[in-house]
């Protein structure tokens, strides 16, 4: 293998950055907050604002897909290659050779993430849901041979 490289869909990056950016970060904790600390009349004022915020959040993120067609730069690119991986974001570029990758582990409960650990006790995380399931098994099975590597010559 020279190198492969995976991008997520622009469809499925836009769903991603709605429901972790917009829902997940911002509106549970909100939604949450009012519900725990509000009087029952304030909650219905909280829960018609989180609602409008709901709607808002959706809007821009439906707007964005359709209008901001260029140029059309992936939030994040994985590039599997023979020596190591490439992990890239909109703001910076993590690179790990494959001799210095020591474990993997799938962490997270809402927001998953694909955590690479290497032998300088660096960490390069990688979204689970943003890639689709034939994405993710490429890059799990990836890791898995780096790691089985690993224990077979330890």
């Amino acid at each position: 293998m020279d190198s492969l490289e995976i991008e997520p869909t622009e469809f499925r990056s836009l769903v991603y950055s709605l429901v972790t950016n917009s829902l997940l970060y911002i509106g549970i904790p909100i939604y949450v907050f009012a519900f725990l600390f509000l009087g029952e009349e304030k909650q219905y004022h909280a829960m018609y604002l989180m609602f409008g915020y709901t709607l808002i959040a959706i809007f821009i993120s439906i707007w964005l897909f359709i209008f901001n067609r260029n140029p059309r730069i992936p939030i994040t690119k994985v590039i599997l290659k023979a020596d190591g991986i490439v992990v890239s974001s909109l703001t910076n570029e993590e690179y790990v050779e494959r001799h210095e990758i020591s474990n993997y582990k799938i962490s997270g409960f809402l927001n998953k993430k694909i955590v690479i650990n290497d032998s300088r006790n660096r960490t390069v995380k990688i979204s689970y849901y943003l890639f689709k399931p034939e994405q993710r098994l490429i890059i799990l099975d990836y890791l898995s041979s780096i790691c089985a590597d690993l224990t077979w010559s330890t």
